[in-house]
């Protein structure tokens, strides 16, 4: 019964139906929502209509209560991008209900009549509360967010076996809240994804032809080719799962690129395996050679007129990137080269494609206060981390930062860098990001141009000089890994940006993609010693300028990141930004760094020594 609820209300094929939805409360709460409470509809700056419904509040054993809702959405796009918005509308709503009747987190739909996608979340806020005075003193944390975003064309798999899980147990608060876990979402992606590349490796090995390349003149000197090889072509499939969802893999002339199919990996598939095709090199029939050798080396990357592909019959982008480019000069026209064979080759990737359409693949990163329960770019750093052999994860310093933490140490890093300009003091700077992240965390209004001069008239005279002195800022990150701090440090940049020109500048359509793509081109530099962790870098930086492009006429090449982001050993090596030379000189620092830590350990360690003999004294 839980299961024919949940596979009706997550039903890929339709648009979010709220009848579907209330049987599914009904499971939940054992109790029919029959008091459906609609509210006059709420405006944005843009004036923009929000309509809410409130469909329950629901309180478990434990007295813990959740209010229950639906969002009507003005259009399409502001349920999947509008991200902040909508987790604001919330935010708004607990801090009303919090006092009032005890609620501190919400479960709430959002969808559109013009999107088949909508989105599922729960939304939580933490408050400090003054009896006396009936006041919120102050949000411990601003409202935190967890989304199912439930996508027409996807099997929706991960949310049917949370919810339906969900439904069989006594339903508390924190079952539900359990239910929308990211980490359990990376686990066990990571898990299926190290089974993938086992086989994937296995298979390569076991191929005589790719024996014969991988043990060729050019490949003999690279012990771990094949390894690599296979590495390569797993991302290179993950990558393009990213870029189909934003539908920009391919599109018939005369579509925009956004409009166009978001499976199209898995039809080429479905191609392959059900009929022959004598415009294609082995008439279609094996997956690897005849379709993604052709799609990687032969259109990705390389630049053709108006996109259109010969082979394949329709546009397809040119990248301009590194990742599709043959490995060590493979020779993929060479036509020996049919890897693995036909029957092995096609189900091996059908066996990788449902293992993927497990899972929802966004390409917004998500940060400390919106997360997706589904695969982001950032799931490719810990993939690449954990894929390390641990002695060389030791070796490499190859381990995974907690988001929390890369946050606060870039923010603090950004504010740093503000405050040693001679004109602005620290306390206004410290004051300006309270306030950046304020209106973005916890309002959901744009700010009118009167009340832009009331409220911030003192930063007027520091605005100008700090969006600038952000333009020329140059980050360099010697050891970048899989790229969280640079990422980290975009998002800080392009979050004070944003805010400067249009709340205390007042500009008008301020891009974010602009603001990213020019940090991006003249303020972030970093290296690694591993080529590997510098392609994934690359991969993040890129898919964070996907998100921002609103054209769907012509897709940009990647931006040329090649002479700022670079493989070598920053140990030993200096770095070079235009005509300023940076020594990183990392091995004396560090050596001195100890010194002064060892220094400090002594000094402790002698008050520490002292303070125990007084004490035993005392009882001597």
């Amino acid at each position: 019964m839980h299961k024919l609820i949940i596979d009706k209300l997550f039903d890929s094929n339709k648009s979010f139906k709220k009848e579907d939805f209330l049987e599914f409360i009904s499971d939940l709460t054992w109790k029919y929502p029959d008091n459906i409470i609609p509210h006059s509809p709420s405006t944005d700056s843009d004036w923009n209509k929000y309509f809410r419904e409130d469909i329950y509040k629901y309180e478990d054993k434990t007295w813990e209560k959740i209010a229950i809702m639906i969002y009507k959405m003005p259009s399409a796009s502001k349920v999947e991008k509008a991200r902040s918005h909508q987790r604001n509308l919330i935010s708004n709503y607990l801090k009303n209900e919090w006092v009032y009747d005890d609620i501190d987190s919400v479960l709430v739909v959002f969808y559109s009549d013009n999107n088949p996608d909508w989105r599922l979340s729960f939304v939580k806020q933490e408050f400090k509360y003054n009896k006396e005075t009936k006041k919120i003193l102050n949000e411990l944390t601003p409202a935190k967010r967890y989304s199912f975003l439930v996508d027409s064309t996807s099997k929706n798999i991960t949310v049917k076996q949370r919810l339906t899980e969900l439904l069989k147990w006594n339903k508390s608060i924190s079952d539900i809240e359990s239910a929308f876990s990211v980490e359990k979402v990376s686990q066990d992606f990571f898990k299926k994804y190290v089974i993938l590349y086992e086989k994937l490796d296995n298979a390569f090995k076991n191929d005589k032809i790719f024996s014969n390349i991988e043990n060729s003149d050019i490949n003999h000197w690279d012990k771990h080719f094949r390894e690599n090889f296979v590495k390569k072509l797993l991302w290179q499939i993950v990558f393009l799962y990213f870029l189909q969802k934003k539908g920009w893999l391919w599109v018939k002339e005369g579509w925009k690129w956004w409009e166009w199919n978001k499976t199209f990996l898995q039809d080429l598939l479905k191609e392959c395996l059900t009929w022959w095709d004598s415009k294609k090199e082995f008439w279609g029939k094996n997956f690897f050679n005849d379709y993604l050798e052709h799609l990687f080396y032969d259109n990705l990357n390389l630049k053709r007129e108006n996109d259109f592909s010969e082979y394949f019959g329709y546009k397809i982008p040119y990248l301009n990137w590194g990742l599709f480019e043959p490995m060590n000069g493979y020779n993929w026209i060479w036509k020996e080269n049919i890897l693995l064979s036909w029957e092995d080759n096609n189900e091996l990737f059908r066996t990788i494609f449902s293992t993927f359409d497990e899972y929802n693949f966004t390409v917004y990163e998500n940060d400390p206060l919106e997360q997706d329960v589904a695969v982001d770019p950032e799931m490719l750093g810990k993939v690449f981390e954990n894929l390390l052999p641990e002695n060389e994860r030791k070796g490499k310093g190859a381990f995974y930062t907690p988001r929390e933490i890369v946050h606060y140490m870039c923010k603090e890093s950004l504010k740093n860098h503000i405050i040693n300009k001679p004109w602005i003091s620290e306390e206004k700077i410290i004051w300006l990001f309270e306030r950046k992240d304020s209106m973005y965390n916890l309002l959901w209004k744009k700010l009118s141009e009167t009340e832009r001069y009331e409220q911030f008239w003192e930063f007027i005279d520091y605005a100008w000089n700090i969006v600038e002195s952000l333009k020329t800022v140059k980050i360099v990150d010697p050891a970048v890994g899989s790229g969280a701090f640079p990422m980290g440090l975009l998002k800080e940049i392009v979050s004070l940006r944003k805010y400067l020109q249009e709340n205390i500048l007042l500009e008008d359509n301020v891009s974010e993609y602009k603001i990213k793509k020019e940090t991006l081109e003249n303020c972030i530099y970093w290296v690694d010693l591993d080529p590997w962790a510098v392609e994934i870098a690359k991969l993040r930086f890129w898919l964070s300028l996907v998100i921002e492009e609103e054209s769907g006429d012509k897709i940009d090449p990647l931006p040329n990141l090649d002479y700022k982001i670079m493989q070598w050993n920053s140990l030993i090596e200096d770095i070079v930004v235009w005509d300023t030379v940076i020594k990183l000189d990392i091995e004396v620092k560090s050596k001195k760094i100890t010194k002064k830590a060892e220094a400090d350990f002594k000094r402790e360690e002698k008050k520490f020594n002292k303070a125990t003999q007084w004490t035993m004294s005392l009882f001597a």
